[in-house]
């Protein structure tokens, strides 16, 4: 997963390196929405947790946890390059 979430997200995503867990959390650049992210992936049959989620305040709006537990290494790596292909296609004020 994280090759290629180097590979395909945004060169100033922040990206965790885990050294356990199942998950991985992402950080985009600020003006990115993981919500609408969220939205189009799902309409394509994946998804993730966004942000949100993990915050009582609402905060992490461009934030994603990222499972890399429950599926092969390939699906995943498909996975990621197709969010990371929606978010090179969309202007920023729109995802």
């Amino acid at each position: 997963m994280l090759e290629a979430l180097h590979a395909h997200f945004p060169r100033n995503a922040e990206i965790t390196e885990p050294k356990g867990g199942m998950h991985l959390w992402v950080v985009l650049p600020e003006e990115l929405s993981a919500l609408e992210l969220l939205k189009t992936a799902i309409s394509q049959g994946y998804g993730f947790a966004p942000g949100p989620l993990f915050f009582a305040d609402g905060r992490g709006t461009n934030c994603l946890r990222l499972n890399f537990s429950t599926h092969a290494p390939g699906v995943i790596r498909e996975a990621i390059a197709r969010l990371g292909r929606l978010l090179q296609a969309r202007p920023a004020a729109s995802l």
